[in-house]
């Protein structure tokens, strides 16, 4: 049994299962995820699997990210990098982006 479903074969894309979510939630990203629903109401789109073979996982939130309240809240360091509505983790190969 597979823990994702997948999008796109060409680009081997695919999308965790719901049920799979807290198990595949990266350990360095959950605070933010967690801090962006009480805080600002950011609800949880899914993780996808950029590549699931080996897969990068990209948390998607529903919404835009605010950036500049994340870097004052969780600073850079520690394995984060901020980018362009973008918040990469090189410690778990991840990254928590909004749509």
């Amino acid at each position: 049994m597979t823990y994702y479903r997948v999008i796109s074969s060409n680009y081997r894309f695919g999308r965790v299962l719901d049920e799979y979510v807290n198990k595949y939630m990266p350990k360095d990203i959950l605070p933010l995820v967690e801090y962006l629903r009480s805080e600002h109401g950011l609800e949880l789109d899914g993780i996808y699997l950029e590549n699931y073979k080996s897969p990068d996982r990209i948390i998607v939130m529903k919404g835009m990210l605010p950036i500049e309240d994340l870097r004052v809240k969780f600073p850079e360091g520690g394995g984060l990098r901020y980018g362009n509505g973008v918040v990469v983790s090189d410690a778990s190969f991840s990254s928590l982006e909004g749509a």
